[in-house]
């Protein structure tokens, strides 16, 4: 998006902040969004992202997406384009609910955050005071143990993944499963030295919120994080009904056109790297 952002007078550009996103954590926090002014810089910024979006809807295939306008820490203006789904569905709003993917690494994050301030764990804390199973061998021994601020900046040295083909079979191990799986997991660089995204560090994080606060990964998120925060369409564990209200998960677009579908998959003890689902704006 930003190449074609750039075209568009500097004035718009200051005034609306478009976030484009199909998954963005906002339900409730921000409030209802509000139409734009009749005139002004939002509005003909609202006027020309409507033509651009109709546009590169059509032209790539894409069902859809939603965006808004956050302005002085609200939302300003949000509308939804396209449809739940390229063989139909309903149209999309911004009420409509996402998978966040991994935007929920934000909130596993946020909940081992209030965990330090309440003086349950530290950032210094080797992984293995929390979790004794984290045993995890690797080839520098004279390298420090895993901390937990390794794991929420990336620098652990553990791999990306766990030793499982999980993003191909979209079958995610359960927490035990991951638990029995630390022998084979590898260290690929001394902890602290390299930044490596691992899916697999926030996995461990969220098994660290369990530890240290006593209540589940999305138990926790649900009463500390999106509870105060007024985000009632938020949830780490979200119900039959709830998934049944997900748009439909396209799959990349092929050489002739095509975009195959994925059913809904659960994912384990991976959901604090992908599991949250929210709306853009309040339900």
């Amino acid at each position: 998006m930003t190449s074609h952002i750039a075209s568009v007078p500097a004035a718009i550009r200051r005034a609306a902040f478009v976030l484009v996103s199909v998954c963005l954590a906002l339900s409730g926090l921000l409030g209802a969004a509000e139409a734009p002014p009749a005139n002004g810089p939002l509005a003909d910024a609202a006027a020309l992202y409507d033509v651009w979006a109709a546009e590169q809807l059509a032209y790539h295939g894409i069902p859809g997406v939603v965006v808004g306008v956050v302005s002085g820490g609200k939302l300003a203006w949000a509308k939804g384009y396209g449809t739940t789904d390229l063989a139909g569905g309903v149209p999309l709003t911004p009420s409509t609910p996402f998978r966040l993917g991994s935007v929920s690494k934000v909130f596993t994050a946020t909940a081992i955050l209030q965990l330090r301030d309440a003086g349950k764990l530290r950032l210094d804390d080797p992984v293995v005071k929390h979790l004794p199973w984290f045993q995890v061998p690797t080839p520098f021994p004279d390298a420090p143990p895993i901390t937990i601020e390794h794991l929420l900046t990336h620098t652990s040295g553990l791999s990306r993944e766990a030793p499982f083909p999980s993003w191909t079979t979209h079958t995610f191990p359960t927490r035990e499963e991951l638990k029995a799986a630390m022998p084979k997991v590898g260290i690929l660089s001394p902890p602290g030295k390299t930044y490596r995204y691992s899916n697999l560090g926030l996995a461990i994080l969220g098994e660290v919120v369990v530890a240290a606060s006593g209540e589940t990964w999305a138990g926790y998120l649900s009463k500390h994080v999106f509870g105060p925060l007024g985000m009632t369409a938020s949830t780490g564990a979200p119900t039959k009904e709830q998934i049944a209200t997900l748009p439909r998960q396209h799959r990349r677009k092929q050489a002739d056109g095509s975009r195959g579908t994925l059913d809904y998959y659960d994912t384990g003890s991976f959901a604090p790297a992908a599991a949250v689902i929210s709306t853009l704006g309040a339900p």
